[in-house]
């Protein structure tokens, strides 16, 4: 894989298919250690949302550790471990007139500490430069009994 990192069509022609998103990370986590170059790793900011009664028992109940802990479908996970090279999906519409949509591909280029240059890979706008700040997301899972904010980086890696 090191010697196709900067090829585009290597990671537009891959795809590998997992029962579970802990497959995916376990595998990702792999291929991620395999690849050249040093880790770069953020962590999201959670918090209970302000528009949410913050009574004593929720603070209980969602400490900021439990928040962290929180894997849901469009949430960026609360550790986000990248390298240069490293292919990620966007999580969310950012821009659509410029490619920027949920599930485009990118290849992220510079690791800054508030924001992420990469390149699109897949879509309409290839080759196309951009920069991705960390934006907040809030889930709107029924499961969890209080609206939650998490502030991360819209990605996932997907070096399958």
């Amino acid at each position: 894989m090191n010697k196709f990192l900067w090829d585009l069509t290597y990671f537009q022609q891959r795809a590998i298919l997992a029962p579970t998103n802990e497959v995916v990370d376990s595998i990702n986590k792999e291929l991620l250690e395999s690849q050249p170059g040093e880790e770069k790793v953020y962590f999201s900011s959670d918090s209970l949302c302000q528009s949410e009664e913050e009574s004593e028992l929720n603070m209980e109940l969602f400490p900021p550790d439990v928040l962290n802990n929180l894997r849901l479908s469009g949430l960026p996970n609360h550790k986000l471990v990248l390298k240069l090279g490293a292919p990620v999906m966007l999580l969310r519409n950012i821009d659509q007139a410029n490619g920027l949509c949920n599930g485009t591909c990118l290849q992220v280029t510079k690791l800054g500490k508030v924001v992420i240059e990469a390149k699109i890979i897949t879509g309409t706008n290839i080759g196309y430069h951009t920069l991705i700040s960390r934006l907040k997301k809030t889930p709107s899972d029924k499961r969890i009994l209080v609206k939650i904010s998490r502030r991360q980086f819209p990605f996932h890696c997907v070096l399958l």
